[in-house]
C-alpha cells in the first residue's frame, strides 16, 4: 500500500503528519536495516540539542530508535525534522545555555535553561506533564516516577552510566531565564511506523470535530484525501457534526475520485438535503461553506457538474424544490456554473429544481 503511494507522497504526508502532529513517521524496515552501525554520540547529541533550541524533546522510544540510525541516515533526518519544526512554528524561541554549568553538554544546558522556566514538562518516557529532572551526567530527561519503577544502572537512551547516590543532575536555584517565543512548555515528539493509520487517526480527528475547521486544519484534511486519494472514502464516519466540515470533505473526495459515480454513491449518506448538495458545490467553486461569505463562484468540470446534478436527483423531488427556494439567489449562481438544462433529460429532479428559483415554466 504505502509503495503504492509513490516515494515523493509517501514524503508529503510524513511532513504533514510532523508539523501537526509532532509525529516523527519512519519506515520500519529501514530502521531494522540500519541498526548495524550506530551513528557517533555526538551525531544524536547535536540532534537532540536542535531540538531542544526549538523547544522539543524526544520520546523515549523515538531517541532509542534516532539513536541506532547511521551518521548519514541521522543526519538527513535531523535536518527533515528541524526543517519541518521551524516551518511549522509561529515564534521561534530564543533559549539562552543555563549558566552556572560550564563543564554541561550543550544539550544539558538547553534543556536545564527549560525547567528553571517552568518545572512541569512532558516526561520522555510517560509522556505525562508532570515534574522531570535531567539523568547526571547525560542530561537526558525523565520523570523520577518512571526512574523508580525499573532497575537502571545507566541511561536506556545513551547507555552512560548514571551517578551511583543521586541519579538526578541537581540545579541550582538560579533565577529562570525567561525564553522569548514561548511559555515555557517543551513539546514531545513521538515515533511512528504506520503512516496509513496514522494518517487515518488524523483524518478522524478532523472530520468529528464539534467546530468548524480553522483554516490549517482545512488545509490537512484536504491534504491528507490529496495524497491517499479515493480510498480516504471509507474512513467517514456515520455522521459528521459539522455541515461545513462535511462539505470540504465530500467537494475534495469528488474531485479527487476518477470513479465520480462510485464515489457519490459512496458519499450520498452525509447528503441528506439540498443544502447539503449546496454547500458541496459551493465549495467546488471556491466557494465559504457555511455559505455566509459571498463569494465568485469559479467554473467547475462537466464531471463534477453531473456529481451536483446526480446528488440532487438521490433526494425527494418535493423536499428539494421546497429547499432551493429558501437560497433561490446562491442556487441560481450554482445553476449558472452547472447549467443543468442542459442535462434535463437525465436529471428530472435538479431540472425542475432550477426551473423553480429562476421560475421557468
Amino acid at each position: 500500500m504505502h509503495r503504492a503511494l509513490g516515494r515523493g507522497l509517501l514524503m508529503d504526508l510524513r511532513t504533514l503528519l510532523l508539523a501537526r502532529t509532532y509525529t516523527v513517521v519512519l519506515d520500519s524496515d529501514g530502521v531494522a536495516n540500519a541498526a548495524t552501525r550506530p551513528a557517533r554520540d555526538a551525531d544524536f547529541d547535536k540532534f537532540e540539542d536542535d531540538l531542544a533550541q526549538l523547544g522539543f524533546i524526544m520520546s523515549l522510544d523515538l531517541a532509542m530508535t534516532i539513536r541506532r540510525l547511521p551518521h548519514q541516515a541521522n543526519q538527513e533526518l535531523r535536518a527533515w525534522v528541524t526543517e519541518t519544526i521551524v516551518g511549522s512554528l509561529v515564534t521561534r524561541p530564543v533559549v539562552p545555555p543555563a549558566t552556572g554549568m560550564p563543564t554541561a553538554s550543550p544539550y544539558l544546558r538547553s534543556v536545564a535553561t527549560w525547567l528553571r522556566a517552568r518545572a512541569d514538562q512532558p516526561c520522555p518516557w510517560c509522556a505525562r506533564i508532570t515534574a522531570i529532572a535531567p539523568l547526571d551526567p547525560c542530561g537526558h530527561l525523565v520523570c523520577r516516577a518512571c526512574w523508580k519503577g525499573g532497575t537502571y544502572a545507566g541511561c536506556p537512551v545513551c547507555h552512560r552510566r548514571v551517578a551511583a547516590v543521586d541519579p538526578f543532575v541537581r540545579l541550582d536555584a538560579a533565577p529562570a531565564t525567561p525564553i522569548a517565543g514561548t511559555n515555557g512548555q517543551l513539546r514531545l515528539l513521538n515515533l511512528g511506523f504506520d503512516l496509513v493509520g496514522s494518517a487515518r487517526a488524523r483524518f478522524e480527528t478532523l472530520v468529528t470535530q464539534l467546530t468548524p475547521l480553522a483554516p490549517d486544519d482545512r488545509a490537512e484534511l484536504e491534504s491528507v484525501i490529496d495524497t491517499m486519494g479515493p480510498k480516504t472514502a471509507a474512513w467517514l464516519p456515520v455522521r459528521i457534526p459539522t455541515r461545513e466540515t462535511m462539505a470540504i470533505a465530500v467537494a475534495r473526495l469528488w474531485m479527487v475520485a476518477a470513479d465520480r459515480t462510485a464515489m457519490l454513491a459512496a458519499t450520498a449518506t452525509h447528503l441528506r438535503t439540498a443544502t447539503d448538495v449546496l454547500r458541496v458545490a459551493v465549495v467546488l467553486m471556491g466557494g465559504d461553506a457555511a455559505l455566509a461569505t459571498p463569494t465568485r463562484l469559479r467554473s467547475i468540470s462537466r464531471g463534477l457538474r453531473r456529481a451536483v446534478l446526480d446528488a440532487l436527483d438521490r433526494l425527494p423531488a418535493e423536499a428539494v424544490v421546497e429547499e432551493v427556494r429558501r437560497r433561490a439567489a446562491l442556487w441560481k449562481r450554482v445553476g449558472e456554473r452547472i447549467h443543468p438544462f442542459e442535462y434535463a433529460a437525465a436529471h428530472g429532479t435538479a431540472t425542475l429544481a432550477f426551473a423553480v428559483v429562476r421560475g421557468t415554466k
